[in-house]
């Protein structure tokens, strides 16, 4: 059983916000990780997690437009996988048609290896199976379940076992994600399905090699699922994925905190409101997931933490996590050469370094329903634009705008972001642009992360933004403390 390093961490921020609100004083240090072997005798109970079905008894309403929106999708059970194949209506005949002639699709343990394995490996199950030789474990569906079966070198089957598959994503793709149950945790499998690569020849999308792999429970539990109960999986790591987390997908708690002291005696004072928080912690609450990072601020290096695992609202996500930074001038996979992201969930940084960078991300976006749009947005997208920038006025306009690629081609390749940019800024010739070369810092880090002398960089990304909604005295709380923030850091 792997141990991963863990510590205590305090929580001033929340403690803060929660002691203005009268707030439970019980929470104010946060237990983040501590060793089993080696737990603080003096740590605090903290709220549990419950899980969104718990919140849907007082709050219908916010959960029915919750379930609505693409945060539920962000891990699925059985019952949420991509299922009908193109010409067997089948259940699950998507995978039949691509992996009945096969031997499965591979839990992949190496990168770059068709079996999923480099050479061959021994197994130590958890119902005491040992295996030798394996060269490759692979999942299919038949006779409606799951099955892994763990393979030798001739190809023949040494060891069967049903298996739970979970899909990340629902969208526009779907990530595969097992316990085969030999105490590394929940894998991914090779190959995901992309709906937004189909065509001509495959209208529903294509299978596509995804080459990855990292352990689910290290890299991307934070933000694919609420609740991960690290302790409960440190003590059987045989669990499926289901099983040691409180919600399948971004929950209600991700933005509102651990509830269980709210269900217990509902008050608004035990249950954290992002409206309640600055403007600084708003933002952060949707950058704990809507952020790139590296490695993970508490665990081992070893392991390379794709999240801000222990993430609170109220929390600053610099404490939990290191970032990918810019090559200014050089775009790479994740960044353009002028800062704009590449990757998904990266619109935190975009939103930084543009003139809207005192904003939170929900002035704009709803995350408790749905436009008739379908979109995330409180108002229409022509609507949400409109009020302060009247050009806009169509969402053909819009997306122009907001497309990161328009326009960079040839020796400006590199420049080119991705489709929905949020910079909200473009240069002399209409296009999208991150900063421009006059503001790159001088060494490659985000401008937010250096500190010249006489003049922070970060004061050039506080410009500030007309305000379309209604809350004036909060806006003007939050715009006083930012410029704050800012003159601190002359």
């Amino acid at each position: 059983m792997q141990v991963f390093y863990k510590k205590w961490r305090s929580l001033p921020a929340l403690a803060v916000a929660l002691t203005l609100a009268g707030g439970l004083l019980a929470c104010g240090s946060s237990r983040l990780f501590t060793p089993v072997a080696t737990p603080d005798p003096v740590a605090p109970v903290l709220a549990a997690y419950v899980g969104a079905d718990t919140c849907q008894a007082c709050h219908p309403e916010a959960y029915a437009g919750w379930r609505e929106t693409l945060h539920p999708e962000a891990f699925n059970g059985f019952n949420d996988l991509y299922s009908f194949g193109l010409k067997t209506n089948d259940l699950f005949g998507l995978w039949i048609e691509r992996f009945g002639d096969t031997p499965g699709n591979p839990v992949c343990y190496d990168k770059n290896e068709d079996t999923g394995i480099s050479g061959t490996k021994d197994f130590s199950l958890s119902d005491g199976t040992k295996l030798t030789d394996v060269d490759g474990v692979y999942v299919k569906y038949e006779e409606g379940k799951f099955l892994a079966r763990f393979l030798n070198e001739s190809g023949t089957a040494v060891h069967t076992t049903d298996v739970m598959v979970f899909g990340h994503g629902k969208t526009n793709r779907q990530t595969y994600v097992v316990n085969v149950g030999d105490g590394s945790g929940n894998r991914l499998l090779k190959w995901h399905f992309r709906k937004d690569r189909a065509n001509e020849k495959n209208p529903l999308g294509r299978w596509i090699d995804r080459n990855d792999d990292r352990i689910w429970q290290n890299n991307c539990v934070g933000c694919h699922a609420t609740g991960y109960d690290i302790e409960k999986w440190e003590a059987d790591s045989s669990l499926t994925a289901g099983e040691i987390i409180a919600d399948i997908g971004v929950g209600c708690e991700s933005c509102h905190g651990p509830g269980s002291d709210h269900i217990a005696n509902p008050l608004v004072s035990n249950i954290v409101n992002p409206d309640d928080l600055t403007k600084t912690q708003q933002f952060d609450v949707c950058a704990q997931c809507h952020t790139r990072t590296t490695t993970h601020k508490d665990f081992d290096p070893e392991y390379r933490w794709g999240d801000a695992l222990g993430f609170r609202p109220g929390d600053k996500v610099e404490d939990f996590v290191e970032t990918i930074v810019p090559t200014w001038g050089k775009a790479w996979r994740r960044v353009s050469a002028d800062g704009k992201g590449r990757g998904d969930h990266q619109m935190t940084f975009d939103l930084k370094l543009g003139p809207k960078a005192d904003w939170s991300c929900t002035q704009c976006h709803s995350l408790h329903s749905v436009n008739g749009e379908g979109l995330m947005l409180k108002e229409s997208l022509v609507d949400t634009c409109v009020t302060c920038h009247s050009d806009y006025d169509t969402p053909q306009k819009i997306s122009a705008v907001m497309d990161g690629t328009r326009g960079w081609d040839g020796d400006d390749a590199g420049f080119a972001g991705k489709k929905n940019q949020h910079t909200f800024r473009l240069d002399a010739e209409g296009r999208v642009i991150g900063l421009p070369e006059s503001e790159w810092p001088a060494e490659n880090k985000w401008p937010w992360q250096v500190a010249e002398t006489g003049v922070n960089k970060t004061d050039k990304m506080f410009a500030k933004s007309p305000k379309t909604t209604d809350d004036t005295k909060v806006i003007a709380k939050n715009l006083k403390e930012n410029e704050g923030a800012a003159g601190s850091n002359k």
